[in-house]
C-alpha cells in the first residue's frame, strides 16, 4: 500500500488522473447519489509520511472507496506507457490490487482500524484518565472479539459482493 501512495500521489498527474476517474464516476452515479451538502466531495488518498493510526484508517477507508477509479488509472498509465519503468510499475501494482489476498487484507485492516479508532483517538488526549482508558481498552477488546466470533460472516459477504462487483479472481 506503502508503494501505491508514493506511486499515485507524489505524481500531480497521477492525482488528476485520479481526480478526474472520481469526477466521471460521479456524474455517472448523479441520479442515485443524494447531493446533501458534504456528500459526494473530492477524496485522495494519504501521502506516505502520514503515520498517525487515524491516516491508517483514513488510507484504507479511501483505497476501498476509490478501488475503481485507482485501477482505471493504473490501466491508464499501463496504455500510455510514458515511460518503461513507470508502465512496468504500474502493471505490477495493478495485478497486486487483483489480487484476492490484496482486498481482503485491506477490508480486513479497515475493519479493525474501525474499532480501534475510538480508543486510539481517546488514548492520544492529554486530559485522559485511568480508569477511563482501562474501560476503552476493556470495550475494544470486546468489540474485536465480537467481531472475530460473530460478524466476520457478514464481512465474509461484504468482502464477496466488492470482489464480485470488481470482477476479482
Amino acid at each position: 500500500m506503502f508503494r501505491l501512495s508514493i506511486y499515485i500521489v507524489l505524481h500531480t498527474k497521477r492525482q488528476d488522473m485520479l481526480r478526474e476517474s472520481q469526477r466521471r464516476q460521479l456524474e455517472k452515479m448523479e441520479d442515485v447519489l443524494c447531493t446533501r451538502s458534504g456528500l459526494n466531495q473530492e477524496m485522495a488518498l494519504s501521502g506516505p509520511g502520514d503515520t498517525r493510526w487515524n491516516s491508517h484508517y483514513k488510507t484504507l477507508s479511501r483505497l476501498i472507496t476509490l478501488y475503481p477509479n485507482i485501477m482505471e488509472v493504473l490501466g491508464c498509465i499501463i496504455e500510455t506507457g510514458q515511460t518503461l519503468p513507470c508502465s512496468r510499475q504500474a502493471d505490477e501494482l495493478l495485478e497486486d490490487m487483483k489480487k484476492y489476498d490484496f482486498v481482503f487484507y485491506i477490508h480486513l485492516m479497515e475493519h479493525i482500524l474501525n474499532i480501534t479508532h475510538t480508543l486510539s483517538q481517546c488514548l492520544q488526549r492529554k486530559e485522559q484518565d485511568l480508569m477511563n482508558a482501562v474501560k476503552l481498552v476493556s470495550s475494544t477488546k470486546n468489540q474485536l472479539e465480537k467481531f472475530r466470533l460473530k460478524d466476520l460472516m457478514s464481512s465474509w459477504r461484504r468482502l464477496t459482493l466488492f470482489v464480485t462487483c470488481m470482477n476479482l479472481r
